[in-house]
């Protein structure tokens, strides 16, 4: 049985991945993919808050 992947990759341009860089330590990130993971999910917040509040 094929296993699901359950990750993929992504390519970001290099200057964008420099003013990352520097908060990764500052504010303990173990990595740009942990950063990035929890940039996405906050994005996802406020646009799921924004739906959310256009309903009512």
């Amino acid at each position: 049985m094929k296993k699901e992947k359950n990750y993929t990759t992504i390519s970001l341009p290099t200057n964008l991945i420099n003013k990352i860089e520097p908060y990764l330590d500052e504010e303990g990130y173990s990595s740009i993919a942990e950063f990035v993971k929890e940039a996405i999910r906050r994005r996802l917040d406020q646009l799921n808050a924004m739906k959310s509040s256009d309903n009512y």
